[in-house]
């Protein structure tokens, strides 16, 4: 999940910075989770909960060398606390839930078994999270809160910050997670091993959790994390089958005679009669078991035949290509797109967002500057711009500013102004911005790409309309057109 409000020049920033710039917003994504689930009544509250929770769990154990492993250590240990007191209530509400869709397949005779065992569950206490670890929680956020603002750099006398980039950081980072992965694949066993299958699970998981809060900025980590996903699907399942099937035999163990036990260990469906009184359990634990096994069975098949071997080797190319993209970015202040001419807007296309844009020009030669005001359902923001350069790399330096700036610049640029309605298109890992003018007949498409050499497909959608690429044109270059 790419997070908002963090923008590409994070990248660029240092190391510490965007570390912490990132561990800030999914503290905040874990605290707003804790209020859903402290309220009550949403069913994925606890879902969601989990899931910001292991976020930032992962972001910080990754990097605890650039944010002081003192620091996080305490934070860490709490967050694991609260962790693992979400793991009953998950499992018996999953698992709950999975046998109801199961008894659909079972006899009568079997379904009483499977009854039982989802009475035993259903009585378990579901407290989402007790009070202990919500209020651990809290000191965790708060303790976070004090620490993530405030880091020590060293400097020389003329200010330079003698530290890698944020970039640079997160491409080691991704490296290790790969080869992380990499090793834990290696090491799947037989089905019936639980243990490899987790820690490459969890693996998987730390991976995915490095690209998503830049993915947007970084060349092929949307399609990356897309398999990731699948990758956790698959072993998600198989991770389940393997803790349910744990629970079954345990549930059965605490509540069968020994007689039963050892009939059901056999797999006896053909028993006399039941140890005690009340409906024979027995044919609907060996049924479960049965349904687990042979989940378990091709689940680890689908995680060996697409994980292991050559099967991976594409994936794991990607994910160097990924941090190779990460650890050479242009600088931030360095704007690479491309541009095309449209014979109008397209009929069809993808859900995006639409924005209208007054921008003026200021009078100068070399350096072209501009003022902003864009207008959506968000409100009004205003920006000041300095532009070098034409083509398809130019230095772009890029601010918000205040409306007294604005309007005070603004009658600066009567003469050179130009009004366009901005429709923002994601397509993949790209975003496309077509440009409709409202002060001529005239629409334009543009992209930016993370590189000069990014290879640019035209999306489906847009071909039909596109009469010719028009980058580096200057007869194009909205300084121009604003003449």
């Amino acid at each position: 999940m790419a997070h908002a409000g963090l923008e590409a020049s994070l990248l660029h920033a240092p190391a510490q910075v965007g570390v912490r710039a990132v561990a800030r917003v999914l503290a905040a994504r874990v605290a707003e989770a804790l209020v859903a689930l402290q309220q009550g009544g949403d069913p994925e509250a606890l879902h969601d909960f989990r899931v910001a929770v292991r976020r930032l769990r992962s972001w910080l154990r990754s990097h605890r060398a650039a944010l002081g492993r003192r620091n996080v250590k305490r934070p860490l240990r709490a967050l694991r606390a609260v962790a693992h007191a979400t793991n009953a209530p998950r499992d018996a509400q999953v698992f709950t839930a999975w046998l109801d869709e199961t008894m659909d397949g079972l006899t009568a005779r079997q379904k009483a078994g499977a009854a039982w065992l989802r009475q035993q569950f259903a009585a378990a206490p579901t407290q989402p999270l007790p009070d202990r670890e919500a209020a651990a929680a809290d000191e965790a956020l708060a303790e976070l809160e004090r620490m993530l603002p405030i880091y020590k750099a060293t400097l020389h006398l003329d200010g330079e910050v003698l530290e890698p980039t944020f970039a640079r950081g997160l491409s080691v980072a991704l490296r290790r997670a790969s080869a992380r992965l990499q090793r834990r694949l290696k090491e799947l066993g037989e089905p019936q091993e639980a243990g490899p299958l987790h820690q490459a699970r969890i693996a998987g998981k730390r991976l995915r959790y490095l690209l998503e809060p830049l993915a947007p900025h970084l060349a092929g980590a949307p399609a990356a994390i897309a398999e990731l996903k699948q990758m956790q699907d698959t072993f998600g399942d198989l991770h389940d089958a393997h803790v349910w099937l744990a629970h079954v035999r345990e549930t059965a163990e605490a509540h069968l005679a020994e007689e039963s036990r050892r009939l059901w260990e056999s797999g006896d469906e053909e028993s006399s009669s039941p140890p005690s009184a009340g409906p024979d359990i027995r044919p609907g634990l060996v049924a479960i078991t049965r349904v687990l096994r042979e989940r378990i069975r091709e689940g680890h098949q689908a995680a060996r035949a697409a994980w292991t071997g050559a099967a991976a080797e594409p994936f794991f190319d990607r994910i160097t290509a990924v941090a190779a993209a990460c650890e050479f970015a242009p600088p931030a202040d360095t704007e690479i797109e491309r541009k095309y001419l449209l014979v109008a807007v397209p009929e069809h296309w993808p859900e995006g967002e639409t924005v209208f844009i007054d921008q003026g020009y200021l009078p100068g030669d070399r350096l072209v500057e501009r003022v902003r005001r864009t207008r959506s359902r968000a409100g009004e923001r205003f920006h000041r711009t300095v532009k070098s350069g034409v083509g398809l790399s130019r230095l772009e330096i890029e601010e918000e500013c205040t409306r007294e700036l604005f309007e005070a610049l603004w009658p600066l640029t009567d003469g050179r102004r130009v009004t366009k309605r901005r429709h923002r298109v994601r397509d993949g890992a790209l975003t496309w911005e077509i440009d409709e003018f409202t002060d001529r007949d005239l629409v334009l498409a543009e992209v930016e790409v993370p590189s000069a050499d990014y290879p640019v497909t035209v999306p489906e959608w847009l071909e039909p309309v596109v009469v010719r690429e028009v980058t580096g044109d200057p007869a194009f270059a909205n300084s121009t057109l604003a003449r």
